[in-house]
């Protein structure tokens, strides 16, 4: 009975170690030297291998391309990407670290995120890297992302190796942007405010006009050749809003300069002058609903050198005759000629050939003409003292003084000071008041 008992009870054992192998496969070997267990133990040795970054959604499918050192979007015609993205994709899933096992149940993927991108409604991304264009490097089905619980700072993913059904925790890979404009390079140009001096604008029916201001050390920009009897309509906020114009100027999306008629859908141009020696032209179009511009760049002469910590010579003079030394805080706005002609290649290499879809709110800031720019100049209203009276300089209506060429009353000497009159009440005659202090001296 015993022998018997014994040889039911192996049976039994043999049966659930089978059913467990069944249910859970062997593990793949994931650890790396450390002690730590990598999705991808072999990739970071790789990195520098990929050549192209695959991502498909079940709304998408684009690439990115390195060729020359440069990364660019192939779907628009290799404009370049955001390098810190493509850097943080590459090192995540080299990095990518197993927290723990998960389902291996396709009925439950829905709830990670992990369908197939094929499926409806699916919001997994597949990532491929590649070595040319057939090598895979590695290839991962993305779900659900979330901060990580050991480490708010990092982020923790559900993944699933496309052939296998084993689904994982794994922490390391940053969200992944699905579409293919949230991986272009955002910034057209970003020049500070500051560094404008001028702002040329030219309308497409011709009407001009132009804003400046003479110096770095002025804090407001002014309206140009402003006709007599009129005065600006809007604030120096505006204009101040206007020369800054080109500082974090990013894009909505690019195409290229070909497909935009900016001959035919021209809405402005705009020159914009910097003290340094910079000049850049943005031409504007309305085609299809959006809003584009065209960027070229050019070198000038320079208004205001900068000096060699980067503050204005005129600024840093001025503080050193202020202070007595040299100690003056740097402004670090202005660029010496060196920084501008590099600015002048990078600029042009990034714009030449382009044109860029741009935020409505930027467009429209150089729209205004002249019924928004000008107005019918105010006359001044009379001053009044703190009675609420106007002041009144007697001896100019006397004739006793000549008001100035600027319709103002003649200053006075110390003697002859100004009198306020309360409002609605009425004065005396000279001849009065000596009636009345003749009768009160009879009586």
């Amino acid at each position: 009975m015993k022998r018997k008992h014994l040889i039911q009870l192996v049976a039994i054992t043999l049966v659930i170690i089978g059913i467990t192998w069944w249910v859970l496969p062997p593990q793949h070997p994931v650890s790396s030297s450390s002690g730590q267990q990598y999705l991808f133990p072999e990739l970071l040795k790789q990195l520098n291998e990929v050549t192209e970054i695959n991502i498909v959604t079940a709304d998408q499918s684009f690439t990115i391309t390195r060729s020359d050192g440069h990364w660019g979007l192939q779907e628009k015609q290799g404009y370049a990407v955001n390098l810190e993205k493509v850097r943080d994709l590459l090192i995540g899933m080299g990095e990518l670290q197993i927290v723990e096992e998960k389902t291996t149940n396709p009925k439950l993927y829905e709830k990670l995120g992990l369908n197939e991108v094929t499926e409806k409604g699916s919001t997994a991304v597949l990532v491929t890297l590649k070595k040319g264009p057939d090598q895979v490097i590695a290839n991962l089905l993305v779900g659900n992302t979330q901060p990580a619980k050991v480490d708010s700072s990092r982020h923790e993913a559900y993944v699933r190796k496309p052939t296998e059904k084993q689904t994982l925790l794994a922490m390391g890979l940053s969200p992944i942007a699905k579409s293919s404009k949230d991986w272009l390079e955002q910034v057209i140009v970003d020049i500070e405010q500051k560094r404008i001096h001028l702002v040329k604008v030219t309308h497409a029916d011709g009407y001009e006009f132009s804003i400046s201001k003479p110096a770095v050390k002025d804090s407001d920009y002014q309206l140009n050749n402003v006709p007599a009897g009129q005065q600006p309509k809007i604030s120096p906020h505006d204009f101040n809003q206007m020369a800054g114009m080109l500082s974090r100027l990013n894009l909505t999306d690019v195409v290229p300069e070909q497909q935009i008629d900016f001959e035919k859908n021209l809405t402005y141009k705009a020159v914009f002058s910097s003290f340094d020696g910079l000049e850049v032209t943005l031409v504007a179009a309305h085609q299809d609903g959006k809003q584009f511009a065209k960027l070229a760049v050019a070198s000038i002469p320079v208004v205001e050198k900068a000096s060699s910590t980067g503050e204005s010579a005129a600024d840093a003079e001025k503080t050193t005759e202020e202070t007595g030394n040299n100690d003056s805080e740097s402004t670090t706005f202005l660029k010496v000629e060196e920084e501008v002609k590099k600015e002048i290649e990078t600029l042009q290499s990034r714009w030449q050939g382009w044109a860029f879809e741009v935020p409505q709110y930027k467009f429209n800031t150089l729209l205004k003409k002249e019924a928004d720019l000008l107005e019918a100049k105010k006359e001044a209203e009379p001053a009044q003292d703190s009675s609420g009276g106007s002041v009144v300089n007697w001896d100019a209506l006397q004739g006793n003084k000549e008001p100035d060429e600027l319709g103002q009353p003649a200053t006075t000497s110390p003697d002859d000071s100004s009198v306020s009159v309360p409002k609605n009440d009425s004065v005396s005659s000279e001849s009065e008041v000596e009636t009345e202090s003749t009768n009160e001296t009879t009586d």
